[in-house]
């Protein structure tokens, strides 16, 4: 295979103060995070996308308290479970970049970033969604697969929309992510903390209630995130065995 046709898996990791810009910045008001799960529609030519997403709610707040950019609508609530909503989302790229950033689409694709997108889009564009596609108030992440052509074309139009912190190619010659990369910073520095401090080793060399005041969390709280950091280890090495 040309290396250049090779697919490769890339993350992205956006600099949340582009919230403000693109107008999203009131969301995390009540939104704690949004985790892409599914693609069902993405029509580059009128810029429309409709995903289904999971989205956590802070505590007290419902999924109609959501805050929604202009030109995004929920167009299904397809699962509650607590604070958490699986949803199917449309957006339309018209209206979002006209009220929120004073941009026009139709204007906007005759870019030449948009140009060639939209001219590969019609011949052979290989950009497939893949995890971790997160955002939350403090973190924005974004992974896919591409060809290399497909990869430098994304990348050109998300440096005209956000501020790129970070672009990583998980290990060379698999499409495998880094499942540490999917978590959030708390559940990454609860799980590097009980490894560093002896709580997985037998017997504990710390407990709980220590390893939670090491990090200024309550027990509940630390327990919550290692569960759910523990849960993405766990998911991740079962897959990779089938």
């Amino acid at each position: 295979m040309d290396e250049n046709s090779r697919l490769r898996k890339v993350v992205i990791e956006f600099d949340p103060a582009c919230y403000e810009q693109l107008g999203m910045n009131r969301m995390f008001d009540a939104v704690k995070s949004i985790e892409f799960k599914q693609i069902i529609r993405l029509d580059f030519g009128e810029g429309i996308k409709v995903l289904i997403e999971e989205v956590e709610m802070k505590p007290g707040y419902q999924i109609s308290d959501w805050e929604l950019p202009a030109g995004v609508e929920i167009l299904n609530v397809l699962k509650t479970d607590g604070n958490k909503y699986t949803i199917l989302l449309k957006s339309n790229a018209d209206v979002f970049m006209q009220k929120q950033m004073g941009l026009d689409w139709q204007q906007a694709k005759n870019l030449p970033e948009f140009a060639e997108a939209e001219k590969l889009f019609a011949e052979d564009f290989k950009f497939i969604p893949d995890p971790p596609i997160y955002i939350a108030e403090d973190r924005a992440l974004f992974g896919f697969l591409g060809d290399k052509r497909s990869i430098d074309v994304m990348l050109n139009i998300l440096r005209l929309i956000v501020d790129i912190k970070s672009i990583r190619f998980p290990r060379e010659g698999m499409l495998q992510y880094d499942i540490m990369s999917t978590m959030t910073d708390k559940q990454r520095e609860a799980l590097t903390a009980a490894q560093k401090h002896g709580y997985y080793q037998y017997p504990r060399k710390i407990s709980t209630e220590d390893l939670a005041e090491k990090l200024g969390l309550t027990k509940t709280t630390l327990i919550e995130h290692l569960r759910k950091a523990e849960n993405a280890l766990i998911s991740d090495v079962i897959a990779g065995s089938n």
